[in-house]
């Protein structure tokens, strides 16, 4: 959910992505790609772990668009906000599973941090 407005927000200002991008990439290139989805205890933090976290959540939604569309980005959004959980949500929107989807964020993190590295 909270990478959501981020996500259209650096759609709108893609020079701001960059140096966001930049961020996760170093962090997966360091220590590979996250275990799991950021939780809400990662948005209470403060400084660098605070900004990955907003980050790593815009490149989740960014993943999902542009694997499915804004639309099902948005009807995905809608359904979690309300209450569903993460994978039923998922299911509705991007015909996956939530671990399918964790599953393909990292790979595209990993092909992400690969890339920069180049």
């Amino acid at each position: 959910v909270e990478g959501f407005a981020d996500y259209f927000a650096f759609a709108a200002h893609t020079d701001a992505a960059g140096p966001t991008e930049a961020l996760v990439a170093k962090e997966v290139a360091d220590s590979g790609p996250p275990d799991g989805w950021p939780s809400e205890s990662d948005f209470d933090s403060s400084g660098e772990q605070l900004d990955l976290a907003y980050a790593e959540a815009w490149l989740a939604c960014r993943e999902l668009a542009e694997r499915s569309g804004k639309a099902a980005l948005a009807d995905f959004y809608q359904r979690v906000d309300r209450g569903a959980t993460v994978d039923r949500a998922a299911r509705h929107a991007f015909d996956a599973s939530e671990d399918e989807l964790l599953t393909q964020w990292q790979r595209a993190l990993t092909r992400s941090a690969e890339d920069r590295r180049r």
